[in-house]
């Protein structure tokens, strides 16, 4: 498909990763969905999205925490459920790469 996975086939991917953001998410089942090998899938990934797949998926966590740090249902929640709802380790890698991307803490970004 010209070096890169068609729009059809990323949807299936973004879908995929979106459903399953609170967990882990492997590159094989990645790979899977895209039904190509691992390898091949990487390549075509960052070719088609100018990101690796593990990039790409931190970057969803972000963005679902950025919406739930803000979302007010969800303000009895800490940051670090926050963190774990999103899939990330615990506070502290929720807490890391969201100021690398947003250059303010989750603290921060909840209160405005």
């Amino acid at each position: 498909a010209g070096g890169k996975l068609s729009a059809a086939t990323m949807r299936r991917v973004e879908e995929f990763v979106a459903e399953r953001l609170e967990g882990a998410l492997r590159l094989d089942e990645l790979a899977d969905v895209a039904c190509v090998s691992k390898f091949h899938f990487s390549r075509l990934f960052k070719r088609t999205t100018g990101l690796t797949p593990h990039r790409y998926v931190i970057r969803c966590r972000v963005r679902r925490a950025q919406l739930l740090l803000r979302d007010p249902t969800y303000n009895d929640y800490s940051i670090a459920g926050v963190a774990v709802r999103c899939g990330f380790v615990d506070q502290s890698h929720l807490g890391r790469h969201f100021k690398a991307q947003l250059g303010v803490t989750p603290a921060e970004y909840r209160r405005g």
